[in-house]
């Protein structure tokens, strides 16, 4: 991945928040120009929800030739390349921003080419020829011009769709994992020994003065 800034204004770039830790690792945002806010708040750009982040946390603020970051008095505070961020400072591709030590982020600039336009494919022309009519006996020849070429209209140009702002790519989730026959017989396992305590419960609760005199018998224990 190429992390060269590019600062030309005929080279198109995207920048790029890349979460490297926190609840979605791997997550890519897209910033536009002007300011994206960072925070707890749905009111944000970008929403974290974490309490160890403050509702609004800090702002990126891109502009035509740079791109400033700043804290806006958050309180666990703002790193960035394991200095705390304290006012403005301007942004480097490959720069680790960290939110408290709940997230951290990797800024990087793209460069962004646009596809190439249509090009028009013009029709070969057609080669003039003469056609000969006879018409009868003696008569001249007669002369039919031919059609002249035709050229083909070329097609509408193309549109680029603008980027959308703050775009958001998330992975996909992974595939929860096939319970083995194993989990289903313990579960039978424990439910039987649960009936079999319930069993035996019923009938020492039930069982007549006869049994209980026999037990305290076979133990020694007097009545």
């Amino acid at each position: 991945m190429d992390d060269r800034t590019y600062e030309h204004a005929d080279v198109p770039a995207e920048q790029i928040l890349i979460e490297v830790a926190g609840p979605e690792p791997g997550a890519r945002y897209i910033l536009p120009q002007g300011v994206t806010t960072i925070g707890r708040s749905l009111s944000n750009e970008i929403t974290i929800d974490d309490t160890r982040i403050s509702r609004h946390h800090l702002e990126i603020q891109r502009l035509p030739g740079d791109t400033v970051i700043e804290d806006l008095g958050s309180t666990n505070k703002t790193w960035v390349n394991d200095e705390p961020l304290t006012g403005e400072r301007r942004l480097q591709s490959g720069d680790i921003i960290q939110l408290a030590d709940a997230v951290t982020f990797r800024f990087i600039v793209e460069a962004y080419a646009p596809p190439p336009a249509a090009q028009p494919h013009a029709a070969a022309p057609i080669e003039p020829e003469e056609a000969r009519v006879a018409v009868g006996p003696g008569d001249a020849p007669a002369r039919h011009p031919a059609a002249s070429s035709m050229t083909a209209t070329p097609p509408p140009p193309t549109e680029v769709a603008p980027r959308s702002s703050a775009a958001k790519v998330t992975p996909p989730p992974a595939p929860k994992p096939a319970r083995s026959k194993r989990y289903y017989w313990g579960i039978a396992l424990l439910v039987g020994l649960l009936l079999l305590c319930l069993a035996l419960a019923a009938f020492l609760w039930f069982a007549p003065y006869e049994f209980w005199a026999w037990l305290f018998e076979l133990f020694g224990i007097p009545l």
